[in-house]
Order: C-alpha cells, then structure tokens, then sequence
C-alpha cells in the first residue's frame, strides 16, 4: 500500500465539494476531541458550518487565495496569513469562527515537484 503526503492528501480533500469537506471536518474532529493537546480546544463537535460553505461558495471569487474568518453567513476577517485571520477574529470577539484558506476554483491542483 503507498503511503500519501499531507500534501498529497490536503489536494484531494481541497478538490472534494464543501458539503464533503465539513463531512470529514466533522469525522476528524471527533476523533480528534479526547486529545488532551492545547489545540484539541479548537475542535467542534457536531458543528453546522452550513452557513459559512454557502457564503464560500458565493464569494469564492472574489476571496481567492486569501484567508477568511466566518461565522454564520457573516465574514469576520480576511488576509494573506492565518494567523492574522485569527488574530482579527479573535479581537473581533468572535468564538470558534470557520477560519479556511479559500483556494481558487480556477487553479490547477499542485501536485508537487
């Protein structure tokens, strides 16, 4: 059995429908939940981002290639980084926000070289 990359994996799961991606954003976070790591406070369980992929896929063109911070169907932040999403969404007072990279509908999947 051939063992795939992260990166491998990430450019199927971009390439998936959103309704799939939160599917396994749902699966994963719940095997994800019982870790005890700092970050295993940022998994949701149960999550209905059903909002925020319908704004993704309204304003898909217009974002890019940028960050963006949702909640609801409602855009908190955008930028270059996520870090600075999450700094703006986090100022913002907002808690748990779909924080995503919005990728580019016309862009060729990198298959890396």
């Amino acid at each position: 059995m051939s063992q795939n990359s992260f990166d491998e994996v990430l450019a199927q799961v971009n390439q998936l429908p959103l309704t799939e991606q939160q599917k396994l954003y749902t699966i994963l976070g719940s095997k994800l939940s019982p870790m005890k790591s700092p970050r295993a406070k940022l998994v949701v369980e149960n999550a209905d981002f059903s909002s925020e992929l319908q704004w993704l896929d309204q304003h898909r063109d217009e974002y890019a290639g940028r960050w963006v911070a949702l909640k609801g169907d409602g855009l908190i932040a955008h930028g270059a980084t996520a870090k600075e999403v999450y700094a703006a969404a986090n100022a913002a007072g907002v808690e748990l926000p779909l924080v995503t990279r919005v990728e580019d509908p016309n862009a060729l999947p990198f298959a890396g070289v």
